[in-house]
Order: C-alpha cells, then structure tokens, then sequence
C-alpha cells in the first residue's frame, strides 16, 4: 500500500541493515515496509492495544512478511527484544506525543543501551524529546520538517555517540540539523508564525489582566527569532 508522506519519511530515516522496534505499531504499515522493501532484516511490531495488533497481524500476513516481522504485546519497548533481533538495532516511534515517548525511552531502562538508532516523531513536545534524546547519549544526526494532510510533523534520528554536545534552547524546540539545512520549510513556518504571534501580542499586550500571556509570547516570540537569527548565521557562513 502506499504510505502518507509522514510514514514514508519516518521509513527513509531507518538505517538499511538494523533491526527495527516498532514501538507503537499500530497497523504495522511501517514494519511492513521496512521489511518487504529489504531495509531491516528483521522487525518487531509491538503496541499494547489489542485491536491494533489484531490489524497488524492481518496486515503482515496479507504482506507475506511473516517470517520478518515478529508481532508482541507491549507498552513500550519489549524488554526481550533481543531474542528475536541481531544488533543493530534502531526503534521506531511515531504517531504519539513527546512526553509519551519520553516516558517509553525512560522507562527502557537497561533495554535501551542495546539501541544504536532511534527514529522518532513526536507529534508535539518535540523539545523535551530532542533534550531526552542527547542525555540519552544519541546524537541527532538527521531531521526532516514536512507537512502532510495539512498538518505539521518532524521527524527526529539520533544514533549512538560519545559525544552528544547539549542544545541551544532554538536546537532543542526547532532541531539542530534543521537549523544547520537552513530547512526551507522550516523557515518559513517560523517567519509565518512569528508574524502571527507579533499581531497577537499586540493585542495581548493591550488587555488588562492578560501580562502573563503576553509575556509568555514575548519568550515564545524571542524563540522564534533566535532560531531565524541561527539559520541567517549559517547562510552567512556558506
């Protein structure tokens, strides 16, 4: 079948030869893909709701992925992943928000330290996931901003490092590749958002009683500029 833009972006970040986590697979498009088109010798398509598995049990039998892919029941990322996938390993999570894929890295544990590739794309809270990922010791090395069905998505690849230097607060809530690509996309939903915020404000800042607003638009405004600053500094420096 053919996958939305946002499903096909999140399966061209996979590194070709690792294992995949789907973690939240939902109908297992991604797992399908990843393998019936040679990219992952093997793949886990694992969620915890039992309606979605069902689907994805379907889905992978109708494919003729079956000896591919292994379907499990899990919130999160399964603990015995590696009895049914050879290093390297990348996990994939999608479709959900940051602070709920924060809390299955998180919640990983030890599980984690066998993953040398994450491909995520949280659908809000983007920040808090691009902090979490460089404490983690996974060093962004990949970002694509797009827009599909008239939304929004970023989708975020961090790979193993030793050397995961910390972000600038603009790298944290609009990426670091992105900025350093000078993401044409990118840049103008930020021009497009700061000249929207800036009208607001300005009837914001007019209303009595609404300082706290204002000035949380004010910071957010500030965000905005100094992401556009950066992307005008690496221009310059090309």
């Amino acid at each position: 079948m053919k996958l939305s833009k946002r499903l096909e972006t999140v399966v061209s970040c996979v590194t070709p030869g690792m294992s995949v986590i789907d973690v939240g697979c939902d109908h297992a498009y991604v797992s399908v893909e990843l393998a019936a088109r040679g990219i992952s010798p093997a793949v886990i398509a694992s969620d915890i709701v039992d309606g979605p598995l069902a689907a994805a049990e379907i889905h992978i039998a109708e494919s003729g992925m079956r000896e591919k892919i292994t379907v499990l029941k899990s919130d999160g990322i399964p603990k015995e992943y590696g009895k049914y996938l050879q290093e390297p390993v990348s996990a994939v999570i999608c479709g959900m928000g940051g602070l709920l894929i924060c809390r299955i890295l998180e919640e990983a544990g030890d599980a984690l330290k066998g993953i040398t590739e994450l491909v995520l794309s949280p659908q809000r809270d983007q920040a808090e996931v691009r902090v979490l990922m460089t404490e983690k010791g996974y060093l962004i090395d990949e970002e694509i901003f797009l827009e599909d069905a008239g939304k929004y998505y970023t989708v975020i690849r961090g790979r193993r490092s030793d050397s995961c230097p910390p972000l600038s607060e603009a790298e944290k809530r609009f990426g670091p590749v992105l900025i350093r690509k000078k993401d044409p996309g990118l840049h103008d939903f930020l021009s497009r958002r700061l000249k929207e915020q800036e009208l607001i404000l300005a009837r914001v800042a007019s209303l009595e009683g609404h300082e706290d607003r204002a000035e949380e638009l004010r910071r957010e405004n500030e965000y905005l500029r100094e992401a556009l600053a950066a992307m005008q500094q690496v221009s310059d420096a090309d």
